[in-house]
């Protein structure tokens, strides 16, 4: 009767191993099945994490467009003035040089540029802040003005440098946005597949 019962205790103790082995094999095949409630949350994820790089690039998008419209703007008001023809040559009467704390945390330098000149017959003094005039005080530079308000002044040299720098950056931003929301799009379509 012991021999007996080491059999039996021998051959449940076989059993229970084979079962536990094949419950083992069972559980390896359905994990790599996820479950309703895990695809919804991977879904979840991945749209939280589109929605996230979507504000991103709206960002990127937002600010571009500023600079677009604003390189716009510029040129239209200065194309307004100077297709007037009313042209005349103003004195540098001051320059005031400052530095200006970057966003880095770096500093540049600005100017702000004084200027006397004649326009319809009288006298105008006017300041144009953070210019891109190079000029020294004394020297003359080139303006166009408004016949109708003359104190509304466009410096060929200061626009030219203004509008070379908003309409390209404009344009890379928007580019940039458009090829981080592309990226972003094609990430997340694929995390969805898989």
């Amino acid at each position: 009767m012991a021999n007996y019962n080491r059999s039996d205790f021998l051959l449940e103790s076989i059993i229970k191993i084979i079962q536990s082995k094949q419950q083992k094999q069972n559980n390896s095949y359905t994990s790599a099945y996820p479950t309703a409630n895990t695809v919804t949350k991977q879904k979840k994820h991945y749209q939280y994490s589109f929605f996230k790089d979507l504000i991103v690039t709206s960002i990127f998008w937002i600010i571009g467009i500023i600079f677009l419209i604003s390189g716009y703007s510029r040129t239209m008001d200065a194309e307004k003035i100077i297709s007037q023809g009313n042209k005349t040559m103003a004195s540098i009467t001051n320059v005031h040089e400052y530095e200006v704390a970057n966003a880095d945390g770096g500093y540049s330098d600005e100017r702000d540029v004084s200027l006397s000149y004649i326009a319809n017959g009288q006298k105008y003094d006017c300041i144009i802040k953070e210019a891109n005039i190079y000029e020294s005080v004394g020297e003359k530079t080139e303006i166009y003005y408004d016949s109708n308000d003359p104190t509304l002044i466009i410096s060929s040299e200061h626009l030219n440098s203004k509008i070379s720098f908003l309409i390209p950056m404009g344009i890379a931003l928007c580019v940039f946005a458009l090829f981080l929301h592309i990226a972003s799009w094609l990430i997340a379509k694929k995390k969805n597949l898989n």
